[in-house]
Parts: structure tokens; sequence; C-alpha cells
């Protein structure tokens, strides 16, 4: 079908898996493999934290063409079910858009049955496209277009009230990106303020993104509002989401599985980020732990220890060659360098309490760019100098989640994880986009980004990184 049609995409909405019932057959091969008399091979797979991108090359026997498909491979979405939000699948939408070229055939949508995430979807882009046509949208009539054409196209209730939410949102938001060959037009069209209004487009899109952020709902962190667990929190509003909580193992004496820390998604990676608070001194000891048990090998501290409060408290070593052990974790600083903004400390991590010994290597990244910890006017090339190291110390060290702190887990560490994101969605798809990937960070945690001084702070970032980036070329 895919050849007959000259189609140059294929939409996949479901996993192979879903609640330990088979979706779908992996109809695609590893390298390479023959369907009939097409020949498919793997050209490319590029794996994101919400779809994946599989591009291949098709040949038919008989015939010297070879054609290339690419099948995008939304990974964050059940059946019967609608995502969390929207912000995702329209950054799906608008990439499958992007990257479809115009003169083919018609994009292949399936998810298991081909009736409800697949109508949810095709709605959704179609509306997209009425809206930017002809300037309205008739969600209604589209869809029983659709079910006269193919039985239960938009399943369920919840996908119909999907498809308003999420036509509503990129009515809201527009377009945001800007391509990295226009954005140095586009940082001054962004931060130039109107006389009129004397605020900026960029004032405006923050105001439009607190708007949209969810309001924190105290029933969605039920653990840190647990008695026993509110002394480990520095401040109570700034909690853990229980579905995305970093969870200790409670093998120890006297000891609860609760840490002020979750997990967030970078660009590229689910689960890239743990994001937590500076240990308080009883907390030292569940920081390692965690540490240890979710195999993170990296810390990034985005604070300074202020000396006077005696809540922050050093959590590592003095001096090299120094060891302590906090709780089951032996801790001992191995090495100590100093860039220009940035300290690099390496631990290594012994757990006491294992039948065996099995060392971890983890390095400590100190960020030096505030004065304060308020951003200053070294901060973005400072930034752009922790982004680059970290690079590559994770191409040394591999896969594993990055523990972020502030002093209470939202503002810096928000900004640190954002500019994560914006970089390497600034490597895949050559374009600028701060107000997708904060949104995309603020709906896993409220207010992460919590100043428009951070905000811009993100365009100060990409600005930088791309200079950075031109430097290199030009070096070469």
């Amino acid at each position: 079908m895919a050849w007959q049609e000259h189609s140059a995409s294929i939409v996949m909405l479901t996993n192979l898996v879903e609640m330990a019932k088979q979706k779908c057959k992996q109809y695609w091969p590893d390298e390479e493999d023959t369907y009939g008399d097409i020949t498919v091979k793997v050209k490319s797979v590029e794996e994101l934290a919400d779809y994946t991108t599989r591009t291949f090359i098709m040949t038919k026997e008989g015939e010297g063409e070879k054609r290339e498909i690419k099948q995008f491979h939304f990974t964050n979405w059940l059946d019967h079910d609608v995502p969390d939000h929207p912000t995702q699948l329209l950054a799906f939408i608008r990439r499958v858009k992007a990257l479809t070229p115009l003169e083919v055939g018609p994009t292949i949508v399936h998810c298991s049955a081909g009736v409800g995430r697949t109508g949810t979807f095709i709605v959704i882009d179609a509306m997209l496209e009425m809206a930017r046509h002809e300037a309205h949208v008739d969600i209604f009539n589209h869809v029983m277009q659709l079910r006269k054409a193919r039985i239960q196209m938009v399943q369920t209730a919840d996908q119909y009230a999907f498809i308003h939410e999420a036509v509503l949102e990129a009515l809201q938001t527009g377009d945001t990106h800007i391509p990295m060959s226009e954005f140095r037009d586009g940082y001054e069209a962004m931060t130039r303020k109107r006389p009129k209004v004397k605020k900026s487009p960029l004032d405006e899109e923050f105001k439009l993104l607190v708007k949209m952020t969810p309001a924190f709902d105290p029933e969605d962190s039920n653990a840190g509002w647990l008695e026993e667990n509110k002394r480990k929190n520095r401040d109570q509003n700034v909690l853990p989401v229980d579905l995305q909580r970093a969870v200790l193992s409670t093998e120890y004496a006297n000891q609860s599985d609760y840490i002020n820390a979750m997990y967030l998604d970078s660009y590229k990676t689910r689960n890239a980020f743990i994001v937590t608070q500076t240990p308080l001194p009883d907390t030292v000891a569940d920081f390692w732990q965690m540490v240890y048990e979710h195999g993170a090998q990296t810390i990034v501290m985005m604070n300074t220890l202020k000396k006077k409060d005696k809540d922050m408290v050093q959590y590592w070593p003095d001096e090299e060659g120094g060891a302590i052990e906090y709780g089951p974790i032996r801790v001992e600083l191995t090495c100590t360098t100093k860039a220009v903004n940035v300290t690099l400390k390496d631990f290594l991590l012994v757990n006491t309490k294992a039948d065996s010994e099995d060392i971890r290597m983890v390095k400590h990244f100190q960020f030096l760019g505030t004065s304060r910890d308020q951003l200053c006017s070294r901060s973005r090339g400072a930034m752009v100098e922790l982004l680059h190291l970290l690079t590559r110390w994770q191409e040394e060290c591999g896969s594993g989640p990055v523990v972020v702190h502030c002093q209470t887990g939202v503002g810096l560490s928000g900004v640190f994880c954002a500019a994560v994101s914006l970089c390497e969605k600034m490597e895949e798809e050559k374009s600028v986009d701060i107000f997708q990937v904060a949104r995309t960070l603020t709906i896993q945690r409220p207010h992460i980004i919590n100043s428009a001084e951070h905000y811009k702070f993100l365009y100060d970032v990409a600005m930088e990184y791309l200079n950075s980036q031109q430097g290199l070329l030009n070096s070469h």
C-alpha cells in the first residue's frame, strides 16, 4: 500500500504492547527485510522523549527505483485514552508536517484498531489546517464526515473533548518556532519593547505561559504532605508529583521511601532529569541513596551554599581522597578541577550494606555563573560552557538521569533543564522554540520556570549557543 500510494510518511499512534496486550505486530525490520516483493532497509532511527522517527529505504522487485519513507511513532498515548496534555502531540503533528514532502501520496495513519487515536489525530490535523486557511474550525461536522467514511472514528467522549483542548491550545499559542537561520532577527524582534504598551513580545509570551500553566494540585503530591515527610521539604509549595517522584528503597532501618525529588523529561529523553532541592542536614543520606539507587552518574548544582544558613550544608567530603559515609553510601572525593564558570568534582560511591562491592563513579558540576544565585551578565556564556562540559561527560559515561538541584528545585533548576532541551531541539530540528520547551516542562512541574527574567534568559542561551556553534564551524 505504501508503495502503491506513493506515501512518504507513516504515523503510528500505538505501542507494540500496551497493558500486557499486543496491539500491533512489528511490521518493519531491525535492519533489513523483505515483505512480499518489497524490501525495506533501515536508514536511521531517532528516539526522542515522546516519539521515535524511523527512516526506511523501500525497493520493489523488478523496479530500479528507491523510495524513502519515514515512520513517526508517537509512544505516549494509550488505547481508549488521551494524553495528559496536548502539547507534546501538537509538537509531534508539527514535526510530521515539517518532514513530509508536499508532492507525495497520502500520509498513512494507524493505531491498533485504526479508529480512536487515529481519528483523533486526523481531526486535530484537519482543524489546524482549516484554521490556517479558513480562519475557523468545525470539529463536530468533521467528525461526523469521518464517521460516515469509517465507523467509530474518534472512539470516546474523552477523545472528542481532547480534540477541542488541542485545537484551543494550538490557536492560543500560535506558531512559536523560529528557524535557526532567522533567530538573530527573531531575537531582536522578540526582545524589543513596543513604545505604547512598554512590553515586548517576549513579555507577552511569558504571560501566556503563566496563564496556561496548570495549577498546583495538592492531591497530586500526597507523599509530600504526609506529616512524617514535611520536615524533608524546604518549601511546602514545591513538592514532587507522586506519579513522577524518585522513590527510595526502604531496606534500611527507620526509613521512608520519600525524598523531595521527581523525574522530568528532556526533549530527547524520557526521565532525563531528577530535579530536587539542595539536601537538608537530615536528608543528605537520602540524597546520596537516591543518586546511587537511580543510577545517576551526573549531578548538576545550580546554587551556592550559603554559610550563614544552617539548613544549607556541604554534602560531600572536603578534601581529595577524603571519604564520608552518608547512611549506607560511602562517598569519596577523588578529584576537583575548575573550568571558567564550573567546578567539577569526581566521586566514587560504594554501598556499604551491599553483599558485593559495586563502585559507582559520579561527576558533580557546580555552576558558578550566577551572582548570589541571581543571573548576571556572564550567566549565558557560563550556561553554554556547562552544557558543553555535560555533553562531553555524558558521551563518556553513557545513560542515567542527571540529578539537578538549586535551593528548592524550581527556578535555576528549571532554567538548566529548559536549556538542555532547548539545545537538543536546536540540534535536531534546526529551529528555536523557547515557548514549547518551557511549556513542556511546566506541564510536568508547574512554575519550574517561575520568572520573566528566567524566561528571557532562555532566549539569551539560545543566542549564545548559536554563536558557539558558529564559532566551532569557523574554527574548522
